[in-house]
């Protein structure tokens, strides 16, 4: 299977370090639906980073990368409003 790199420098990362929609999903304890649907949000704060590469057709990220957009996102029931 064929993995196209959005940065030569992402290739690099062990297959262990990426993650897919389900397993980004299952870390941000959401519907891998959601992920996709903040993935096509891409000027708001919930939009995700950009993945890093992709297997076929599948989107990964690295770990670190989930783990920022958890760390930064916010909580459930934000008030977005308020941050324009």
């Amino acid at each position: 299977m064929a993995i196209e790199c959005r940065e030569e420098s992402f290739c690099r990362y062990r297959l262990a370090d990426l993650v897919d929609i389900d397993t980004f999903a299952a870390l941000a304890k959401v519907q891998p639906r959601t992920i996709h649907s903040y993935r096509h949000a891409r000027k708001t704060k919930y939009a995700v980073p950009e993945p890093v590469a992709v297997v076929g057709t599948t989107p990964v990220w690295t770990r670190r990368q989930v783990f920022d957009w958890i760390d930064t996102r916010p909580g459930q029931g934000a008030r977005m409003d308020l941050f324009v």
